[in-house]
């Protein structure tokens, strides 16, 4: 039998030195496309949206365990999330 991963990275970086800014008709930087300023808006709400559903899924996935010190810590108990981000 055998496995087969696949990684898929996706690197944004940002930056406000005067030393890394590039002109307004820029195409690439570095070989690699760039991301006009009136398009940032729209990056930065799927940034925000994609780490709330982050954060949801893993508050959702959670499940009550106990450490090997024998602590406790409860899962969330959901419907009552549910009714509280509604």
């Amino acid at each position: 039998f055998s496995f087969t991963f696949c990684f898929v990275s996706v690197i944004i970086v940002f930056s406000t030195s005067k030393t890394l800014r590039i002109r307004d008709d820029a195409t690439e930087v570095a070989g690699g496309p760039t991301l006009k300023n009136e398009r940032m808006s729209n990056l930065f709400r799927a940034v925000a949206e994609a780490t709330e559903e982050a954060i949801l899924n893993s508050m959702f996935q959670a499940k009550t365990v106990t450490g090997r010190t024998g602590h406790t810590v409860q899962a969330l108990p959901l419907e009552r999330v549910i009714e509280l981000i509604k």
